[in-house]
């Protein structure tokens, strides 16, 4: 017996076409897109770079400038004016209350006490004034925590002075400050016409920071001496020039120069005009 046997159905399969290529419009647009996107990474890139270099050469060379501050106040005489604005006489004929102009004067390129700061109004009671000054002594080891930016080279074995105080001598109330114990002091600024940069005030932060625990200050080579001038009876028409020489109480002279006066009281009348865009 013989068996027929049919070959086995087939089904026609089409002819392999290989992957599909996307359109040339597609690709074209494709393209353009990925061209795009790697130019713009591109550019930032040495956009960030040109940034971080700009950084870099500012930061250097604002740490630049505040050392070559730092080496001219090193030990140097410092110098202010004042003069009284007003006073306010009591029914004993007695001043009452005083009103000073305090100008403080920052250094030159060769290291003298004559470039004027923005001056201060003050007001005291009764006519009988004391100038405190303050010495900061930065030890040769003096040394920050967690000195990061290395601040300690800046400071360490130098000493400077500051205006401190301006107060009445037959007042309980402790003052006026002429150096803000937060801020850059006008006085030592690598540029007092501009706001410090990020080291400027990061070093002054740490000074500042450190000052304010004596124990601690003493411990890491930051001591701090204060001088008061003896009390000083003011009345107008006079400059009293104020120096600081040296470890001790300041020096005061008089002298009789009205165009100063004069210029020192034209402030005083500014601040008591009200701002231009006050409402009327």
């Amino acid at each position: 017996m013989s068996l027929n046997i049919r070959p086995a159905l087939t089904i026609p399969t089409a002819p392999d076409e290989g992957p599909r290529q996307m359109p040339a419009f597609a690709r074209l647009l494709l393209g353009a897109v990925i061209l795009a996107v790697a130019a713009t990474l591109v550019f930032y890139g040495i956009r960030t770079h040109q940034i971080k270099f700009r950084e870099v050469v500012n930061a250097t060379h604002e740490r630049g400038a505040v050392e070559q501050i730092w080496q001219r106040i090193n030990h140097k005489s410092r110098r202010a004016d004042m003069v009284v604005g007003t006073q306010v006489l009591g029914g004993d004929r007695k001043v009452k209350q005083t009103t000073l102009v305090f100008q403080r004067y920052g250094l030159d390129a060769d290291g003298i006490s004559s470039l004027p700061l923005p001056p201060q109004v003050i007001t005291i009671a009764g006519d009988a004034v004391v100038i405190e000054i303050v010495a900061l002594k930065f030890s040769p080891d003096l040394h920050f925590d967690d000195d990061f930016s290395n601040f300690s080279s800046v400071v360490a074995g130098k000493t400077i002075n500051l205006f401190g105080r301006v107060y009445a001598e037959d007042s309980s109330n402790p003052g006026v400050n002429i150096t803000m114990r937060s801020a850059v002091p006008a006085s030592c600024a690598a540029n007092p016409e501009l706001d410090p940069g990020p080291f400027e005030k990061g070093l002054w932060h740490k000074i500042w920071d450190l000052a304010h625990n004596p124990v601690v200050a003493r411990q890491r080579g930051l001591s701090e001496a204060h001088f008061a001038s003896a009390p000083l009876v003011v009345k107008p028409g006079v400059v009293y020039r104020i120096l600081i020489e040296g470890l001790s109480q300041p020096m005061v002279h008089t002298e009789e120069d009205q165009q100063e006066i004069a210029t020192m009281l034209s402030v005083l009348e500014a601040s008591k005009k009200p701002p231009a865009d006050a409402d009327h």
